[in-house]
């Protein structure tokens, strides 16, 4: 049944080597967060050490595992047999995005056959502090068919220039406002805050410091949220709108 392990021994290596499939688990610390498990395929991931595993991350829709890991680091690997012997292996441990331009990036990049894995955005690392396997007597048989190729394809139509604009509008903020690494550059490429979803940013300054405020498209004045923890160094508090002196919600987001 199940086992608990300091670190990868040889035989959960080669177990996790042969899986076509894997998922990755996060969460933000907000109790009213989003909890994430994300599924991976392709030859996207390896074994650095016995400690220590690397995926190279694809553009996608969203970008909440890269969030999650930026706030708190908790990450957890599920590779799941559905084919032989039945077991289930978890990774435990504390991720860490890297971007190109980044001090470990080349060092760990030129592990990936970028050439098969078009879209590529970043690598997301882990330390592996416990490893866990269990039975896996309940999971169901499955044949592998083969790969779809349609997130290459669409990577591949949507070229180098698509592929930059869509992580600036899809990958820079996770469901619940926490600022990714990759939102964070893509921020401080245009000199621009990265966009909590689809609020708007307005920066002022009153008698209590500068502020910076999100507002809905429409503007509406009950719509207003403070986004002073999206920014780092501005002040706390509640600001006021000049022209109407309404007062502003001190509903908190995320800090970078």
């Amino acid at each position: 049944m199940g086992k608990l392990f300091p670190a990868l021994l040889p035989e959960h290596e080669e177990f996790i080597r042969k899986q076509r499939l894997f998922f990755v688990g996060s969460a933000p610390l907000q109790a009213d967060g989003h909890v994430n498990i994300s599924p991976k395929g392709y030859d996207s991931l390896r074994i650095i050490s016995p400690t220590e595993v690397a995926y190279l991350d694809l553009t996608g829709s969203g970008n909440e595992t890269s969030a999650h890991v930026e706030e708190n680091g908790r990450i957890t690997f599920m590779f799941v047999a559905f084919e032989g012997a039945p077991m289930i292996l978890r990774l435990y441990g504390r991720g860490r995005t890297i971007l190109p331009g980044m001090p470990e990036w080349d060092g760990l990049a030129q592990r990936f056959d970028f050439n098969q894995l078009a879209g590529a955005r970043q690598i997301i690392y882990a330390a592996v502090e416990a490893v866990k396997t269990s039975c896996g007597f309940s999971v169901p048989y499955y044949t592998y068919a083969g790969e779809r190729d349609t997130l290459l394809q669409w990577a591949l139509k949507k070229g180098e220039q698509g592929l930059a604009a869509y992580r600036k509008e899809k990958n820079a903020v996770s469901m619940d406002n926490i600022v990714t690494p990759l939102g964070r550059l893509l921020s401080e490429s245009d000199g621009r805050p990265a966009k909590c979803r689809i609020f708007q940013y307005a920066a002022t300054t009153s008698p209590y410091g500068e502020f910076l405020f999100v507002s809905l498209p429409t503007d509406r004045s009950e719509d207003n949220h403070r986004a002073d923890e999206c920014i780092p160094g501005l002040s706390r508090g509640i600001g006021t709108n000049g022209s109407s002196g309404a007062s502003w919600s001190s509903r908190p987001w995320s800090r970078f």
